[in-house]
């Protein structure tokens, strides 16, 4: 977040919609005048392709060891 002359500009990511109102609203709270509100909420779909992360080592093809 950066603030300068009582505006606040958001930046980043956040999980939800209603996370990126709730940010907003406690920004407005704590006294900023005006919220440019550039946090970004990523598309399902992007979310959903997105490769769960793991501890396991993933392992190698079978010929990969030659």
């Amino acid at each position: 977040m950066q603030v300068r002359y009582g505006r606040a500009t958001l930046t980043g990511t956040v999980d939800t919609w209603p996370e990126r109102q709730q940010a907003a609203l406690e920004v407005y709270e704590a006294g900023a005048r005006d919220v440019n509100n550039h946090l970004r909420v990523p598309d399902p779909a992007e979310t959903a392709t997105s490769k769960p992360l793991t501890t396991e080592p993933e392992a190698l093809p079978a010929d990969a060891h030659h």
